[in-house]
This record gives structure tokens, sequence and C-alpha cells, in this order.
């Protein structure tokens, strides 16, 4: 897995011991708060194409 989050604590320096722990605290939240909302809302948009979406149609000339 990739990181694609970063914390900058720049000015910060009393600080900085944090940022790890804010990093884990960013993607864990996101990991369980918001991706099951996004997986949701992908499924549901999958299952209204397929129900208007004529696949016959897509198959036979």
């Amino acid at each position: 897995m990739t990181r694609d989050i970063d914390v900058d604590a720049s000015g910060l320096a009393s600080l900085s011991w944090l940022v790890p722990k804010l990093e884990s605290w960013v993607i864990g939240n996101l990991r369980y708060s918001a991706l099951p909302v996004l997986e949701k809302c992908i499924r549901d948009a999958f299952e209204y194409a397929i129900e208007k979406t004529d696949c016959v149609s897509l198959v036979v000339d």
C-alpha cells in the first residue's frame, strides 16, 4: 500500500513526534469510516447501471 498522505510539520518542530501518529490516524479513519461509504456508493451506481442497461441489445446486432 502506498501512502499518498503527507503531513507537513515545518515550523512546528516541537510537534514533529506527532506526525507519524497523525498520519496513522488519518489513514485509519479514512479506511474504516470513508471507505465503506465510498464502496456503497460505487456498488449502488453499478447496480443502477445494470438495471438500466439492456445487455441483450449490446450483444445482438
